[in-house]
């Protein structure tokens, strides 16, 4: 009977020090298959290798990913490396004691950049590995300064810090992320000054690799100063929230701004809210593989736009038998003249396999509204720099300073652009309100009627096939 509290020590040790093992091998083989998949998702963008070494209690892993230039072609990216280096702890010390509820590892890690001409400060993360998988960690940036003194140029970034969350059992992924300040100035004097840059995400997995959620961006202060302009802002907003219904794709983006300088004239509060509604998931993802493989094929930069063009015109049939929509709910922007007002919604309506492939018999089943306000001043000075580009040569594309008009050539630029206007008022398309512009138009049964006047849209149909 002595021998018991011996046998049970014995057993316990035993179970105690063979925890961290078998800890340590499944935190390897969730490293080993995180690693495959993501491999696979770096293809085209990045080459991507790995080492993982495993120790009893602790174990190392090193990640390198040589970034492909295709990615920025203007940018010299040959040479450059994002590298994580970093340490598991799954033994006694790795379920961080005191913490409720309890952890199954630890994991300290700092990500470096490699290959620039500057060197950039390493992301320090610091995180834990729940019970169920789940992987939560702070991050941190810390504050640097990058100056040439042979041109002045300089960059200076405040500490930034952040939070993300993985959870295993759901897939749903959380992010926050917080950096006080940016400042740059360039060689030619142009200035960039950033302040409270706050982002949050929360995503889902949906279908084939399309995930749902939600994200809110905001900045308290953007001003950008060049030689002979700039331009304020304060508290700009965006906010994006999607979601699913019965295999369909929902979304809402809305942006604001509640103050916006350019030249000493305020252009705010303004706001613009777009959505989307009603789009196939399936469809979706598969137009998503098909831009993916375009990046993985490296197609010609010449041949992208055609490329990327046949992808949507495939998936396209795909998108239409649910009477999706998309379009500007609402935009209403304060210019020096008055409000800018609007709203444009596009969809289809009751479309068949049969309309599907039939091209003319589609646009049977487009349905559109739309309409614009905006004070007539500020069209004049809208058309006014249209007509400016084809009137002047401007030497700005070749580095030059841009050219003061005369006064006399201003004068004429004004005078066509109120005459262009006027003639659009006298023909139906604009009507005129007292010192507003505003036009309407509904598109439908294959017809476009703008302020009343109807259009055929038929005639579109060399084009569409």
């Amino acid at each position: 009977m002595r021998l018991w509290p011996v046998i049970t020590l014995i057993l316990l040790a035993g179970i105690v020090g063979g925890i961290p093992y078998v800890a340590g091998e499944v935190a390897e083989q969730r490293f080993r298959t995180s690693m495959a998949a993501l491999t696979e998702q770096a293809q085209g963008t990045c080459t991507l290798s790995y080492d993982y070494r495993r120790g009893w209690i602790s174990s190392w892993f090193d990640i390198e990913c040589l970034l492909d230039p295709s990615v920025a072609p203007d940018v010299d990216l040959d040479g450059v490396t994002l590298r994580g280096d970093g340490r598991i702890d799954h033994g006694p010390l790795g379920g961080v004691p005191g913490r409720l509820p309890p952890v199954a590892a630890r994991i300290d890690s700092e990500i470096t950049v490699a290959g620039l001409p500057m060197e950039l400060p390493k992301l320090l993360v610091d995180g834990v590995v729940e019970l169920d998988g789940t992987v939560a960690a702070e991050l941190r940036l810390d504050a640097f300064e990058i100056r040439d003194p042979n041109v002045g140029s300089f960059i200076r970034v405040e500490e930034g810090r952040g939070r993300l969350r993985v959870e295993r059992a759901t897939g749903i992924k959380e992010i926050r992320l917080d950096l006080p300040a940016i400042d740059v100035e360039l060689e030619d004097a142009t200035r960039l000054h950033v302040r409270a840059i706050h982002v949050e995400q929360t995503t889902r997995p949906w279908i084939l690799g399309l995930e749902i959620g939600s994200a809110l961006v905001s900045v308290e202060v953007l001003r950008i100063d060049t030689a002979d302009e700039f331009v304020s802002s304060r508290g700009l907003t965006a906010e994006i929230k999607s979601e699913a219904d019965d295999g369909l794709f929902n979304a809402v983006a809305h942006y604001s701004a509640d103050s916006i300088q350019i030249q000493g004239e305020s252009y705010a509060p303004s706001s613009i809210t777009v959505s989307a509604r009603r789009l196939d998931g399936q469809s979706l993802a598969q137009m998503q593989q098909g831009l993916d493989d375009l990046m993985d094929n490296e197609v010609p930069e010449e041949m992208m736009g055609l490329a990327v063009l046949s992808v949507l015109v495939t998936q396209l049939p795909g998108l239409t038998p649910r009477d999706p929509e998309i379009g500007i709910d609402a935009l209403q922007i304060q210019t020096p003249e008055g409000p800018v007002t609007g709203r444009l919604v596009l969809g289809t309506k009751g479309v068949t396999q049969q309309s599907v492939d039939n091209p003319l018999a589609l646009l049977d089943h487009v349905r559109g509204t739309a309409d614009l306000s905006m004070p007539r001043q500020m069209a004049v000075r809208l058309l006014g720099l249209r007509i400016r580009e084809e009137l002047v040569v401007d030497p700005q594309d070749q580095g030059q300073p841009r050219p003061v008009l005369s006064a006399q050539t201003q004068e004429r630029i004004e005078g066509m652009a109120q005459q262009q206007i006027q003639a659009l008022i006298q023909q139906g398309w604009i009507t005129e309100r007292g010192e507003r512009l505003e036009s309407a138009a509904i598109l439908g049964d294959g017809l476009l009627t703008i302020n009343g006047k109807t259009l055929p849209i038929g005639d579109f149909g060399g084009f569409v096939q």
